[in-house]
Formats: C-alpha cells, structure tokens, sequence
C-alpha cells in the first residue's frame, strides 16, 4: 500500500476542534488539586545526586506474565497497556500519598485520519491522565477507568501539553506532569524485520531521553521488558530500586487478581 503524506495528519491537526479538547480535559480534571510533585522523597543531597543525569533501571517480566496479563485484562475489555498504567497510578497514589493522581500518557497519535498507520514519520503525543485510587475500588474498576480514558482521549489525543496546562491554570513554576508512561506492543526493530525482504537482517535501534524527571516505558519482548527512567537530582537510585520493586509487585499482583477484587 501507499503511503499516506505526513501533510494530511498536519492538515488534520491544525483544523482540530480545540473548543472540544478545552471541555474534555477540563471536565477530566474538575475539582483536581495540582501536580503531586511525582513519588518518593528528594534524593539525599549528595554530590552524586546534585549532578543532574539521567540513568535508567531495567526491570523484565515473563512471558507467562504476558499471557495472564491478556487473560485478565479480557475479562474486563481492557488491554496490557491499561494494567501497565493502572499499576502506575497505584504506585504513585502509594508514593505520594494521595488518591488523586496524575501523570502522562504517550499516544501514537495515529486516530486523526483514515489509514494513519501508513503515514511515515512520528505522531506519537504526551496527553495527561488523571485517576483518582480509590481504596475500596476494586481492580476491575481501576482497569476499567483507566480503559474509558483510553478510548475517550482518542479524538484529543494531539492536544498540546501548553494549551492543557493553560486551561487548567496551573501555575507557570510547575510542570504539569512529573512522570509519564509508555507502552509499545512489540518495538520498531521487530515491526521492520518482520517486513522480510531487505529488513529482515537490518537493525534498528532507537536512542531517545525523556525530559520528564521519571519516566516508565515498555514493550513486549520474551515477556514484559520495562525501563524506568530518571533525573538523578531528583530521585536516588536506592529509591528508584525501591519503586521498581513495588511497580513489579503491583504487575505481578494486579494479573492474578480475581474478577471483582
């Protein structure tokens, strides 16, 4: 098939309704308090953490855990990416000790036109997810909320991170979002070489850094592979241990929980 020009996903964008997306995420974020400054304490004041870097923990999961996760996330119409981000939203909730958080979600950007898949060329966008963790909600619910955004953010998900900020008037001293997760069904590398012909012994190795202090990102593998990444000025790496403990615990837990528990 042809490939669809990049101008039209352009085209497509710059006559989007922003009137729509304005109500969306406003009516998304009624009643909610502020940035909860991302999880955990502040990193020891050593030298070692005053230098700003970036640095990375790697946490992996087995295949076994795949198939649980899409036998569970089935019962409730959900997708692996769903447990992934509910997991998340717990673990800040724990973190940062409140039941109403925040954080961003990368989108492929690919629903603003007919056959976005064969455009060529990056679209993906950061559009912000709010769940409120309630204690008594159980993880079908959690799964579900998270679910319905999913699928309502679809016609705002180009929507800028300014002009959300700006409608939801936080101040301009605050980022908006501290952390922020992505979740890709199986990475660029194995999308080419799966094309055969001249494909299939390239590969593809993509190099990217988030500019948001901490940053989960996935991808299927032999099983689940994760990476957490992080600003060294503003987490230690004793605590990014400790967070990537519980994140695999939540992961392990929320796939083997029964339906309506």
């Amino acid at each position: 098939a042809e490939p669809v020009p990049f101008g039209r996903h352009v085209e497509a964008v710059s006559r989007a309704d922003t009137s729509a997306a304005r109500q969306f995420f406003i009516g998304q974020f009624d009643g909610w308090e502020g940035p909860e400054g991302g999880p955990g304490p502040p990193p020891h004041d050593s030298e070692q953490n005053l230098r700003r870097g970036h640095r990375e923990l790697e946490l992996r999961l087995p295949a076994s855990w795949i198939e649980r996760a899409e036998r569970r996330a089935a019962e409730v119409d959900a997708t692996v990416g769903s447990i992934l981000l509910a997991a998340w939203s717990v673990l800040l909730s724990r973190w940062s000790d409140t039941d109403d958080v925040a954080f961003g979600t990368i989108r492929s950007g690919r629903h603003a036109v007919p056959d976005a898949d064969r455009i060529v060329g990056c679209l993906i966008n950061t559009v912000p997810l709010r769940v409120r963790v309630d204690p008594d909600a159980t993880v079908d619910d959690l799964l579900r909320s998270v679910r319905s955004f999913q699928e309502a953010v679809r016609p705002h998900e180009q929507t800028s991170l300014l002009d959300i900020s700006e409608w939801l008037e936080v101040e301009t001293d605050r980022p908006l979002l501290d952390t922020a997760v992505v979740y890709e069904r199986e990475l660029l590398d194995t999308r080419l070489r799966a094309k055969g012909g001249p494909w299939e012994n390239r590969r593809v190795e993509l190099l990217e850094q988030s500019s948001f202090p901490m940053m989960l990102s996935a991808h299927r593998d032999d099983g689940l592979r994760a990476r957490i990444e992080y600003d060294s000025s503003r987490y230690d790496s004793e605590t990014v241990v400790r967070i990537g403990g519980h994140l695999q615990r939540l992961l392990e837990s929320m796939v083997d929980s029964r339906s309506d528990n």
